[in-house]
């Protein structure tokens, strides 16, 4: 999915030159003038809330799954509640295989991680309990 240059050369998008300077708006424009390796976490999420280059978002959420499993928007460990929600959509078996080692050991270190709170880690423990499920 690397490529050179930004979303907006890549794909062709234009900038949103509404009239309605929203958060969105903005964030949009942002957005397509950032490279592949330059999309966040919080760029994947909105991503894919909006249902914007989703096969890009999803491929993007997995490799900063695998940098830093316990990455999220909001709370720790988003990036895996989002590759869960949308684990229909992943057909490269690569990414699978990349989710299934990463997994091996994510419970142990898991125990390891410093918290928010135990309602996050619970959180947390019940997406890897559903992503092992989903990828059997």
């Amino acid at each position: 999915m690397r490529y050179n240059g930004t979303i907006k050369e890549h794909y062709g998008f234009i900038y949103d030159k509404g009239d309605f300077k929203s958060s969105l708006t903005e964030w949009y424009n942002n957005l397509i003038d950032k490279t592949y390796g330059e999309l966040d976490v919080q760029d994947v999420t909105r991503m894919l809330r909006q249902s914007i280059l989703p096969d890009v978002a999803i491929q993007r959420a997995i490799e900063l799954f695998e940098i830093d499993p316990f990455c999220g928007e909001l709370v720790d460990g988003d990036i895996l509640r989002i590759i869960v929600e949308n684990w229909n959509t992943i057909k490269d078996e690569n990414l699978i295989v990349i989710i299934r080692n990463v997994l091996k050991d994510l419970r142990v270190k898991t125990n390891e991680f410093d918290w928010m709170s135990s309602s996050c880690k619970d959180r947390y423990l019940s997406n890897i309990d559903i992503a092992e499920g989903l990828i059997k």
